[in-house]
């Protein structure tokens, strides 16, 4: 989380991004006092590393700029090629950058799994299964899951890039589709990650370092492939060549750990796409998505295939 060096020009996308970023330290801070800490959450910053010193130079213009309005950005530092270096040890050794300390991690899963147990904790029932709006009188009423009925004032859905098919009940047309992401991991054992910042080229990938020695490359963007959970040997390497492409040392030493892939929900009309509340449920806006992941195994150098976090349904409601 790092909206304010960004190129991004819609400004209710950039809204949608900097609200995030700025809510994030209250989620935080409310998972904390129900006992939620394993969030993979922390304030280890961003490093912009544009291609050029013109975009560079440009970057610095919008994060100043924004960072007037977002005192959560905290300080911003044009850094050189060395100092780069010493916050992202394997960066190419020519690379400059700038560095806005209030970049942030996160871990999704783990703030997803959290959330629920904060949610168990105050009274919530998580029910996992398949969901079906249920209509009564042209309005939404409820949801009928795995044959249970269960009624309700509002119905809120959160389904990512399945929403446009369960809403089809309540008559919301959602300009939304998936849009497939393949992601590596690459772990460099003994290597102290916890620390190394965001690292975001001016592009759509970014690497992300987590603290168990991995380092994760995302994503490629593939509009246009559907539910389909194919790893394909044009997005591995799109991804990877990104990653080699600002940090070569790469080459050498990590090795592949695993490979993720997500289908995010995209918008086929605009960046930002809202949908007033109609009959009953309001749609918001997620990252929600279907990923499955396949590790290597580190003698055999096979592939372990586990099931899926998610399949085509509506999941966790």
């Amino acid at each position: 989380m790092c909206p304010w060096g960004s190129a991004v020009e819609d400004p209710a996308y950039y809204a949608l991004l900097s609200g995030g970023a700025r809510y994030y330290a209250h989620l935080v801070a409310m998972l904390a006092e129900d006992g939620e800490s394993d969030l993979g959450y922390a304030k280890v910053g961003g490093l912009y590393v544009p291609g050029t010193a013109d975009e560079l130079d440009a970057t610095e213009r919008r994060a100043r700029a924004r960072a007037a309005e977002a005192p959560e950005a905290g300080s911003i530092e044009r850094v050189s090629a060395a100092d780069a270096r010493k916050l992202f040890p394997p960066l190419r050794p020519d690379q400059p950058g700038l560095f806005i300390s209030g970049g942030a991690r996160v871990d999704g899963r783990r703030v997803a799994a959290a959330m629920q147990r904060a949610a168990a904790k105050r009274g919530a029932r998580l029910v996992t299964g398949s969901a079906e709006l249920m209509m009564r009188g042209g309005r939404v009423a409820g949801v009928v899951v795995n044959g249970e009925t269960i009624e309700a004032d509002t119905v809120v859905v959160a389904a990512g890039a399945w929403a446009p098919k369960l809403l089809e009940p309540a008559g919301v047309p959602l300009g939304v589709a998936p849009q497939r992401g393949q992601i590596i991991h690459l772990r460099s054992p003994g290597t102290d990650t916890a620390h190394w910042p965001i690292l975001m080229p001016l592009s759509s990938h970014y690497l992300l370092a987590f603290e168990d020695s991995r380092v994760v490359v995302g994503a490629s963007r593939e509009t246009g492939a559907g539910f389909d959970y194919r790893f394909t040997a044009a997005g591995v390497a799109e991804v990877l060549n990104a990653a080699l492409d600002v940090a070569s040392v790469f080459a050498r030493s990590p090795m592949i750990y695993a490979l993720n892939l997500a289908a995010r929900p995209a918008s086929t009309i605009s960046l930002s796409v809202t949908v007033s509340a109609r009959a009953g449920c309001r749609w918001v806006p997620t990252a929600a998505r279907c990923s499955r992941t396949w590790r290597l195994a580190r003698r055999r150098h096979s592939i372990s295939h586990p099931t899926p976090s998610n399949n085509n349904t509506h999941r966790q409601h």
